[in-house]
Formats: C-alpha cells, structure tokens, sequence
C-alpha cells in the first residue's frame, strides 16, 4: 500500500483580481509526480473587513521510501 503526505498551498488574493491560472499552475508545478489533489476551496471564513480571499488546495505526496 502507498503512503502519502498530506499538505496545503494557501493563495490570498484581492476579491476583484481572483487568482490567475499562472499562480495555480507554478503551485502545482511544485508537487511531486504522483500526487493527488484531494480539495480546492476559496476559504469564505475571513473576517468581513478583511478585502482578500483564499484559495486553498489541499493534496497527498507520495512518501519518500515509495511505498
């Protein structure tokens, strides 16, 4: 069976600009080969003076022994 890291990118962004295609893909770019994304999700839980969001993308690596 394969193990697997858990981990996280967090992405703040202006709520008019969004997040540009570029920025995602440098992230994912960052992953090893193998690696699942499990969730992305604009994080809607910031306070409401605050003008930024978060985009979070939440994925498993595989460990390093490849097992």
């Amino acid at each position: 069976m394969k193990h697997y890291i858990r981990g996280h990118f967090t992405v703040t962004f202006a709520r008019a600009d969004g997040v540009t295609p570029s920025v995602v893909t440098a992230l994912l770019a960052q992953l090893k080969p193998g690696a699942v994304i499990d969730d992305m999700t604009v994080d809607r839980q910031t306070p409401p003076l605050h003008e930024g969001r978060r985009l979070v993308i939440a994925y498993r690596e595989p460990a390093e022994n490849g097992n």
